[in-house]
């Protein structure tokens, strides 16, 4: 074997490292971001229904400051998606990111704005 080959290490580590880079980056997001839109809508921070449609399509009927608040944690989330497509495209090519990007596309526009009905605190 070459010297110039990479360890089977230093591979895992080019392939697993950005994921895992981004899996800390998006379990913080959650909690930093998510986490008070979650504590003002009265849901659990992991429950992923909620999550998904307020992050994937927004909310309506809410006040300003938590228009704000959600509307900052659906960029955060929208970075941190864009760097895992990222490493898709790297990692399974054009095939791959399409297909994902296909079933990403499908879960948004199945899912609703979550309807802000008042403070469930």
């Amino acid at each position: 074997m070459s010297e110039h080959a990479p360890s089977l290490l230093g591979l895992a580590l080019l392939v697993l490292g950005p994921f895992f880079i981004l899996s800390i980056l998006a379990f913080w997001a959650m909690f930093r971001f998510w986490g008070p839109v979650a504590a003002e809508l009265g849901v659990s921070v992991v429950d992923r229904s909620v999550s998904r449609r307020v992050i994937l399509r927004g909310m309506t009927g809410a006040p300003d400051a938590l228009q704000r608040k959600v509307q900052k944690c659906r960029w955060v989330f929208a970075g941190v998606y864009a760097g895992f497509f990222g490493c898709i495209l790297f990692l399974l090519g054009m095939g791959g990111f399409l297909f994902l990007l296909g079933c990403f596309a499908l879960s948004a526009v199945l899912s609703r704005p979550y309807v802000f009905e008042g403070v469930h605190k």
